[in-house]
């Protein structure tokens, strides 16, 4: 499960230097959140930024899916890491809001990360 969480913010992290610039964007982990923060972006950025993170997290867990046939540990694993990731693409979530607005500025919270 954590291998999926760094395969999801490291998505978010290659699109933020792909897509802002080289050198932008930090990881920044604790007890309780694991995020990338980036300078606020707008429109088609914010939306690709956003989107990378649950799209990369969803073809790990269908890989694990395919390798790991007959196993209904891992079955059942990979259906979980699915089900999370295609969940941050509904506005729910803050990957989903940015989806949603187009832009890491809207948010309520405030908050400035994908």
């Amino acid at each position: 499960m954590l291998f999926c969480v760094g395969v999801h913010e490291t998505a978010h992290l290659v699109a933020v230097r792909v897509l802002v610039g080289p050198g932008r964007g930090a990881v920044i982990c604790s007890s309780r959140v694991v995020a990338v923060l980036h300078p606020a972006v707008c429109g088609y950025r914010a939306r690709l930024i956003a989107s990378a993170g649950p799209v990369a997290g969803a073809v790990f867990a269908v890989a694990y899916w395919t390798l790991r046939p007959g196993d209904v540990v891992s079955q059942y694993t990979a259906s979980v890491l699915l089900v999370v990731n295609l969940f941050g693409l509904i506005p729910l979530s803050t990957d989903g809001k940015v989806l949603l607005h187009g832009s890491t500025t809207t948010l309520p919270s405030g908050k400035h990360s994908a």
